[in-house]
């Protein structure tokens, strides 16, 4: 890509090189052709004949001799370095303006596209029947149409912008195979594939993207050589496209991604995978098995948390140890699983671990502990009130009282009727829905 850049950046270099001189020359041909006659430089005749570019090229550096011919070699090194440097920022200047309108240009082709078919496109895709290819077409009406790679780029774009518009719960297998049938129709499979091998590296990471966001099948055999690609941002993407669709076991695909730069974005695609095999009936694989000390935080609390969403009842002990990990995500993410399952077996452990933990993994207990609802915590709750070191715990506490049971409630009206500031103390419980601190999806 660098290569082709600067390849494109001197070529125009050179052209306005050339209309640049050529555009001093002629406004300085007056005072050029006086300088060249006083020097004697011009033969008797030669400025009665039609003057050539090449003419004007070879009085330009005329000038530019006799203007510096007595000074000193560092100001002619610098006059011409000036020179170079403003034909360059115009060369630069020209390129950017002329990327500026391809894009512009390629925006307004799109927008002018989604205008037109968004809403045919959301139809096709969220259908609760499969369609076929054929119908598509002609409900499209695009039978005869023969579209070119830009129009297929723009077409993949608007697939990607209706399929992130739609609810994770709203992806059925319907969904993805509508997906897949829309991309056959326009033969946009096709395009990827070709994009896959002989794009550039940019391109290839969109197109991988692109598979693995839109659920389009099959394309292993071009992905197959990427799996161990040097860029370990292609290899990543690679990945978790084989994951996704591979009938082995996924968790060694995704491992080295695991041990490379994880991060939060690989945790939310990586938990999609896992959502999706889930719901095919897949079996899940023991995601405890690659945890190390050598993987980053991000890495190991995914990890735990995946294990603690799909594990078997009886394994859901597995992830308490991870509760004295010395990495705070961790920990935080044993409790965000803990409180998903509603395990209420773990409400005393979680328990003995407030006091000892930091102020954002004690509202995750809080929380927690309210949602598994065992109906015993309120004594918890009133602890936490009397130990509140800032007014948020203090009145996620008083939230707390307010909502869990009728006990608490009244000690919560005691606690009011004792307090001159009545007005710091909350009129609802917590409401789970609107709270953000317990996710579905982990991190």
């Amino acid at each position: 890509m660098f290569v082709k850049v600067l390849r494109r950046v001197l070529s125009i270099t050179l052209i306005l090189s050339v209309l640049i001189i050529a555009a001093v020359l002629v406004f300085f041909r007056g005072t050029a052709m006086d300088v060249l006659q006083v020097d004697g430089i011009l033969t008797p005749g030669i400025v009665d004949r039609n003057l050539y570019l090449f003419d004007y090229l070879q009085y330009f550096m005329y000038l530019l001799q006799n203007q510096f011919r007595d000074a000193a070699l560092v100001v002619m090194i610098a006059y011409y370095i000036i020179i170079f440097s403003f034909i360059v920022t115009f060369s630069i200047l020209f390129f950017a303006a002329q990327r500026a309108y391809k894009n512009h240009k390629k925006q307004r082709e799109y927008e002018n596209l989604k205008e037109k078919y968004r809403q045919k496109v959301y139809d096709i895709i969220t259908s609760p029947e499969l369609i076929s290819p054929i119908t598509i077409l002609r409900d499209l009406e695009l039978e005869d149409a023969k579209m070119t790679t830009k129009q297929q780029d723009v077409w993949v774009r608007m697939m990607v912008n209706v399929r992130a518009s739609l609810p994770l719960e709203q992806v059925t297998e319907t969904t993805t195979k509508n997906i897949n049938a829309l991309g056959d129709a326009l033969n946009l499979s096709l395009y990827l594939v070709r994009t896959m091998r002989t794009g550039t590296l940019v391109e290839k990471k969109i197109a991988i993207e692109s598979f693995t966001f839109l659920g389009i099948f099959g394309q292993f055999g071009v992905l197959a050589r990427e799996l161990n690609a040097q860029d370990f941002g292609l290899n990543k993407r690679a990945r978790i496209f084989t994951a996704r669709n591979s009938s082995n076991d996924s968790l060694n695909y995704l491992e080295p991604i695991f041990r490379e730069s994880f991060n939060k974005i690989d945790a939310i695609k990586i938990f999609e995978i896992y959502q999706q095999r889930h719901d095919e009936g897949n079996p899940m694989p023991n995601f405890l098995s690659i945890i190390s000390d050598k993987l980053s935080p991000w890495a190991q609390a995914a990890l735990v948390y995946m294990h603690g969403y799909w594990c078997e009842e009886s394994e859901l002990k597995q992830i308490w140890p991870y509760l004295d990990s010395m990495e705070e995500e961790v920990r935080l993410q044993v409790v965000e699983a803990l409180a998903f399952r509603r395990q209420n077996s773990a409400e005393k452990l979680l328990i003995d671990r407030f006091d000892k933990e930091t102020k954002s993994i004690r509202i995750t207990i809080m929380l927690a502990i309210f949602k598994l609802g065992s109906g015993r915590a309120q004594n918890f709750f009133l602890h936490c009130y009397q130990h509140a070191d800032d007014n948020q715990l203090r009145t996620l506490a008083l939230s707390a009282l307010y909502g869990y049971n009728e006990e608490s409630r009244q000690i919560y009206e005691k606690l009011k009727l004792a307090s001159e500031q009545k007005e710091d103390f909350p009129d609802r419980g917590i409401d789970m829905e609107e709270n953000d601190n317990l996710q579905d999806i982990p991190l």
